[in-house]
């Protein structure tokens, strides 16, 4: 309700025509803003707000928008949610914000300070426990352990870490592996009459020491350092030296075996041997190239000997010739010894070898002979062979 001052007029007094009327006097009437809110801004001498929809409420002697109406903003749809204006829409902030659950109800509960939690469980926050030789503080999670790891020196060697400190030498856990092109692995010695060696050992026991350079001191003329490999036994004392090079003049010393065994098929030193006993004896025509016996050798280099006997059983014409070779080929021709007997019975020696036989394959090498008694004779006697490579 208002109070408005409204002027009215009252007639003039009867019987009096020509005088003055009397003056106007105000009287109050009541106005009433929700019946008639028009007549009250009117009376108020006020201009009505734009007819547009919108809501309008005076600011500064102005009319202002304060309210939605047609064309403005609509409200959030009416579904339970809640919603927030982003980019001239609604959006669900359950979309934007991790809604209100269990998790952040817990980590909301924790109540201790300069503390780390972890997520235990479902919807449960449990504290960390600093460990020993930690400490957090501030937020920050420093070592306690006095001094820490210090560094390795600097003096351009590469050092191990073992027993909590930094080591020159040691043993490594597991296997090394070198993996870059050409590796190398360098044992430096660090003055004449050192030994640099690569050992194998069992548990504490030495099994092998392999020498990149022996004590024996360097003179000069590429004296000492020599290569060499020894061996030890179950207790880990030395036995021998059994492979050996001199560095200034290159010998090569390998020990030999003391047991009378045989080095085995494959093996430098291997032997083999066929042997043609007189009761046994190969009869050898007269005049004709033939092979009287043979020896199988696998691939390698081989040294080959043959020592046989031609047995004149039957009275030669006359002097007669005696020829033998060592070959590949069955009967061959080729001369490689000869001799000459003499017309009598009796036994005439021949010796050839060693012969070298360098094989890629297995191959067989023959011993061939030739007689011109004038009869069949008998030969007999051996082949052997010895590898070399």
């Amino acid at each position: 309700m208002v109070d408005a001052l409204t002027p009215t007029r009252v007639p003039d007094f009867p019987g009096t025509p020509g005088t003055p009327s009397v003056p106007v006097y105000p009287h109050r009437r009541a106005f009433d803003f929700a019946s008639n809110p028009k007549a009250a801004r009117n009376a108020l001498g006020l201009l009505d707000a734009p007819q547009d929809g919108s809501t309008y409420g005076m600011k500064n002697g102005q009319w202002v928008v304060t309210g939605g109406g047609g064309g403005g903003i609509p409200d959030a749809p009416n579904d339970g949610k809640v919603y927030g204006r982003q980019s001239l829409g609604w959006t669900d902030l359950a979309t934007l914000y991790q809604p209100l659950d269990g998790d952040l109800t817990s980590l909301a509960a924790a109540s201790g300070t300069n503390t780390i939690y972890y997520r235990s469980g479902t919807s449960t926050w449990t504290p960390v426990v600093v460990g020993t030789g930690l400490s957090f503080s501030g937020g920050t999670l420093s070592s306690t352990v006095s001094g820490g790891i210090g560094e390795a020196p600097n003096d351009g060697f590469s050092y191990l870490r073992g027993s909590l400190a930094w080591q020159a030498g040691g043993s490594i856990k597991g296997s090394l592996a070198l993996d870059t092109t050409s590796p190398a692995f360098t044992l430096k010695k660090n003055a004449s009459g050192q030994q640099a060696s690569i050992q194998g050992v069992n548990g504490a026991n030495a099994r092998w020491v392999m020498y990149l350079g022996d004590s024996a001191a360097e003179g000069g003329s590429n004296a000492g350092s020599n290569f060499a490999i020894n061996r030890y036994n179950d207790a880990g004392v030395g036995i021998d030296t059994p492979f050996s090079i001199n560095r200034a003049s290159g010998e090569v010393s390998i020990k030999g075996i003391t047991n009378g065994s045989n080095a085995a098929a494959g093996m430098i030193g291997e032997y083999v041997e066929v042997i043609v006993s007189s009761g046994s004896a190969t009869a050898l025509a007269n005049n004709l190239w033939g092979g009287v016996t043979g020896i199988t050798l696998t691939a390698g280099d081989w040294d080959v000997t043959m020592d046989g006997i031609l047995w004149t059983s039957t009275m030669p014409t006359g002097a007669f010739a005696y020829q033998a070779n060592l070959s590949t080929t069955l009967a061959s021709s080729a001369v490689q010894f000869g001799g000459s007997g003499f017309g009598y019975t009796g036994f005439f020696n021949m010796h050839i070898g060693p012969n070298r036989f360098s094989l890629a394959s297995s191959s067989s090498v023959y011993v061939n002979c030739l007689h011109t008694s004038g009869a069949t004779q008998s030969w007999f006697g051996t082949i052997h062979a010895r590898r070399v490579r």
